[in-house]
């Protein structure tokens, strides 16, 4: 744990180090009289290659400190909120989403096994399962998926509603077009 937070305080260190780099070369910029208004003069074309070159690389550290950062955070909130109001006895064993704010989740709840339906207004019971095999098979897999990451099942269902909605869009957009 504390060799991620040093990496994490390492990196923060550099992009502190680049933005503090990056704003120093704007202050000269600015007491060179780069950023007012002048009639148009020859500029080499070597420095304006390289403020380019510098702009674009500070553009592209901040953006992978910024994403770095949403992915830690994320993780970290998946940790600790992914179980939360949850018993020992009662847990999601399978959950298959069916569009949008709709699924089927199958939980243990008191010793039951249960197959519900989730939507934005109710829960539904569908069935009750008692096949103690079935019921096995459901514990084992969930505990398999529980060995895995969960932030990575999280994450791996996020990529995929992206995906739907993708899909989704240009079926939108050919529907506004024909109107």
């Amino acid at each position: 744990m504390k060799k991620k937070t040093y990496t994490i305080v390492w990196l923060l260190a550099a992009v502190m180090l680049l933005t503090f780099v990056h704003t120093i070369g704007y202050a000269e910029a600015v007491q060179s009289g780069y950023l007012t208004y002048e009639e148009p003069t020859t500029q080499s074309s070597q420095s304006s290659w390289v403020s380019t070159i510098a702009y674009l690389f500070s553009l592209l550290v901040v953006f992978l400190f910024v994403a770095g950062m949403a992915y830690f955070v994320s993780k970290l909130i998946g940790q600790k909120l992914g179980g939360v109001g949850l018993s020992k006895s009662s847990r999601v064993l399978e959950s298959l989403p069916l569009g949008a704010n709709k699924s089927l989740c199958i939980v243990e709840m008191a010793g039951k096994v249960m197959l519900i339906g989730v939507s934005d207004h109710n829960i539904t019971l569908l069935k009750e399962i008692t096949d103690e095999m079935e019921i096995v098979k459901l514990r084992a897999q969930a505990e398999e998926l529980k060995g895995q990451s969960d932030f990575n099942h999280i994450f791996e269902k996020q990529l995929i509603s992206l995906e739907e909605l993708s899909r989704r869009i240009p079926a939108m957009l050919k529907k506004k077009d024909h109107k």
